[in-house]
C-alpha cells in the first residue's frame, strides 16, 4: 500500500524542470544499441522474462517457473524541452505480459534451455536461435490459464 501511495504520489515533470529524487517523465526514448528480447526478438531497452513449465507436484499439477531473468540497458529520455541520460540499475519495473508464447512438451531438455538463456543474457543484443524450439505465440491473459494433466512438460514463454 505504501509504495502504490508512493507512485501514484510522483509528480509528472518536463525534463528541462524535474527536480532530484524520483520523478514520472514522458516522452521518446533513444539509445546507441537495443536489447532484443529472448524470444519474440523485439527491440527494446528493459526485458524481463520468465519460463514456466507444466509439472507434477505431489498430487496436484502445477505451472512452476523454471527460469525469469530481466535486463536493462541506459538510455536518453526525451521530450520537448530537452533530454535525460537514464540509468535504470535498480529501477523497479511492474510491467504486464507483452508477449507469450506456448511450447509442446520439452521440445527443448531444461538444462540446455537454461544454459541457452543464460549465454543470451551476457550477450543480449544477439538474437537466439529459436527454429528447434517450435514457439506459438498466445494470448498474454493465457498467463495462469488450467491445462489437463495431459500437458505435463508443456513450457509457457513470457516477456513483459
Amino acid at each position: 500500500m505504501h509504495q502504490s501511495r508512493l507512485v501514484q504520489d510522483i509528480p509528472r515533470s518536463k525534463i528541462r524542470s524535474m527536480a532530484m529524487g524520483l520523478v514520472e517523465i514522458h516522452g521518446q526514448f533513444l539509445a546507441d544499441k537495443y536489447l532484443l528480447s529472448p524470444f519474440s526478438q523485439t527491440k527494446c531497452l528493459y526485458c524481463r522474462y520468465e519460463v514456466q513449465e507444466f509439472q507434477k507436484r505431489g498430487k496436484s499439477n502445477a505451472w512452476v517457473t523454471i527460469f525469469n531473468n530481466e535486463k536493462r540497458i541506459p538510455f536518453l529520455a526525451k521530450d520537448k524541452t530537452g533530454q535525460v541520460y537514464v540509468e535504470p540499475t535498480g529501477a523497479e519495473f511492474n510491467l504486464p505480459v507483452k508477449k507469450a508464447f506456448s511450447q509442446p512438451n520439452r521440445v527443448i531438455d531444461t538444462s540446455e534451455l537454461i544454459t541457452t538463456l543464460k549465454k543470451w543474457n551476457n550477450a543480449p543484443q544477439q538474437k537466439l536461435d529459436l527454429s528447434k524450439w517450435n514457439l506459438a505465440p498466445i494470448s498474454p491473459s493465457e498467463h495462469g490459464s488450467w491445462v489437463s494433466s495431459s500437458d505435463l512438460g508443456k513450457r509457457k514463454y513470457f516477456e513483459y
